[in-house]
């Protein structure tokens, strides 16, 4: 009893979290957002002149025709993995509102999968080659979740494969693991620790919000 106590209070937190972080009526949010799109843009435009830059010196860089060499040699690239969640619209904007579907669309996919903890391409079904694929592969991904969460919770499937499953899905899948977890199914709590705790920082702002609340952030408590 006194377990899924800490389970719920824990689930009431992680609600508020998710609440306060995809809200977008406050002031303090309107102006996260600004500042998220800003730094999107100085972070797209720095990339973009480095390609430039690559291709007038006729780099190894400039030769190569796989973009993720440039996602793993461009550090500006990871600057936009780092403004985490909050940047996937812009990304998902910038993508559908650019001509064409070039190198620069290619990489912002690439952040996006990575911010977003999803490998769309591990699946033939939701395989993509370019930034319009993506954006169309993303789209039918974010609106299938809910129903794939549900799908794995009420599934034969062993708690480990229910986990992996859901880890599959990526962060966008939290808020209804959340809710799957509040209608009874708690075998399925050890997936949203495991797809924050990659991310220090939030990971961290999870643990202080639970000491607020007189829980423990150990290992023991988080995979039970």
């Amino acid at each position: 009893m006194k377990k899924y106590v800490q389970i719920k209070k824990i689930l009431i937190l992680l609600s508020i979290m998710f609440i306060v972080g995809f809200a977008t009526t406050s002031v303090y949010n309107l102006v996260a957002q600004a500042s998220v799109e800003e730094e999107m843009t100085n972070a797209i435009h720095k990339i973009q002149k480095q390609i430039e830059l690559e291709i007038q010196n006729h780099s190894t860089l400039a030769m190569s025709s796989n973009p993720y060499d440039y996602v793993n040699n461009i550090k500006e690239v990871e600057t936009i993995v780092d403004l985490g969640y909050r940047a996937l619209p812009y990304i998902e904007q910038t993508i559908d509102e650019s001509e064409g579907s070039g190198l620069m669309d290619y990489i912002l996919a690439i952040a996006a999968e990575k911010i977003a903890k999803v490998d769309l391409k591990k699946n033939s079904k939701t395989f993509w080659d370019n930034g319009n694929a993506f954006s169309q592969q993303w789209k039918k991904q974010l609106q299938q979740t809910p129903q794939e969460v549900n799908h794995i919770a009420n599934s034969n499937l062993s708690v480990d494969e229910k986990i992996k499953s859901l880890e599959t899905l990526g962060i966008p899948a939290i808020p209804f693991i959340i809710e799957k977890v509040k209608e009874g199914n708690n075998e399925l709590f050890p997936a949203i620790p495991l797809l924050l705790g990659e991310k220090k920082v939030q990971f961290n702002h999870l643990s202080q919000g639970m000491k607020q609340h007189g829980l423990r952030t150990t290992k023991r408590n988080l995979k039970t």
